[in-house]
Parts: structure tokens; sequence; C-alpha cells
């Protein structure tokens, strides 16, 4: 009982200094804190025997179980890290990225509707659209090309836009 009254008060005279001793090796207080209640935990059974470390140096050993505690995490946590996403049963729970074949066919065909539209557009409002949604081009940039307003240019694309919606929408009917 004598060794645990002691042990309790070693503990609790360096319990602040260990946790902060741990943080930069875990990474936060709160794991730190964890780290050096298991410390304690396993501080704590050790038997009273005078040949072992606890009774030599009992401040030093409690260090020690703290410092092999955090390092043992952080192994541990490195080789979850590193364990392939295949590996994990959870893998087989996950749904499948791709779009299903009806969902593939239905976005096909919408694509279709909207190139027959733009198709059907003027020229010079195809090429605003173009411009704009697939080359990256800014209005002034469009506008320039075009010998035309950036007003214009605006216009011209969203006029496009409207087309390109009433093409997806004649489709849902």
């Amino acid at each position: 009982m004598k060794g645990e009254t002691r042990r309790l008060e070693i503990w609790r005279a360096h319990r602040a200094r260990l946790i902060d001793s741990v943080v930069p090796l875990v990474g936060d207080r709160g794991t730190a804190e964890d780290v050096v209640q298991d410390a304690w935990l396993r501080f704590n059974r050790m038997e009273d025997v005078d040949d072992r470390p606890i009774q030599r140096q009992p401040v030093g050993y409690l260090y020690r179980i703290v410092r092999n505690l955090a390092i043992d995490l952080m192994r541990r946590r490195t080789i979850e890290r590193s364990i392939s996403p295949a590996d994990s049963p959870i893998v087989e729970h996950v749904a499948d990225p791709r779009p299903s074949p009806e969902r593939e066919a239905i976005d096909r065909s919408e694509l279709d509707r909207v190139k027959e539209q733009l198709a059907t557009l003027p020229k010079r409002t195809r090429i605003a659209f173009e411009m704009y949604n697939f080359g990256g081009y800014t209005l002034q940039h469009i506008a320039d090309h075009l010998s035309i307003s950036v007003g214009m240019t605006h216009l011209l694309i969203k006029q496009a836009v409207a087309c390109c919606m009433e093409a997806i929408a004649d489709g849902d009917d």
C-alpha cells in the first residue's frame, strides 16, 4: 500500500509535465492525456520489488513508460495509415463511384439533344458559348475575338444556355 501511495504522489506531481512532454510526439493534448493515463495504469500495477527500475528511479521509469506508449501509438497509427483501402473489409460496402448504366444512357441522350440544339444556333452564338464554357475564355476575350461588346457576348452566351436547358427539359417530357 505504501508503494501505491508513493506512485500516486509521483504521478500527480509529474502529470502535467508528462503530458507536455508527449504532445510533440502524438500531436495533440487530448491524445497526450490518454497516453499519460495509460502510463499511470501500467505504473500503478508494478510490483514493489527492490531490484526493479521502478524502485530505483520511479520518476524516470514513469517517463520511460509514457515515452514508450507514445511511440507505440505513433507506430500503430503509421501502420494503420499504410494499410491500403483495398485491404479493408469496409471497401466492399462503398458504393461504386461510376454512374449506373441507366444514368449513363440518360446523360448520353441529354448530351445528344444539347449537341443538336447547339448545332441549330447562329454561328456567333455557338462560338461564344463554346469559347466560354469549353475554352475557358473571358467575356472580354470572346468579345474581342467576335468584334462585339462584352454585353452582347454575355447575351449570346445566356441565349445559348437557355437553348441547352430547353433541350434538356424537352427530353424530360
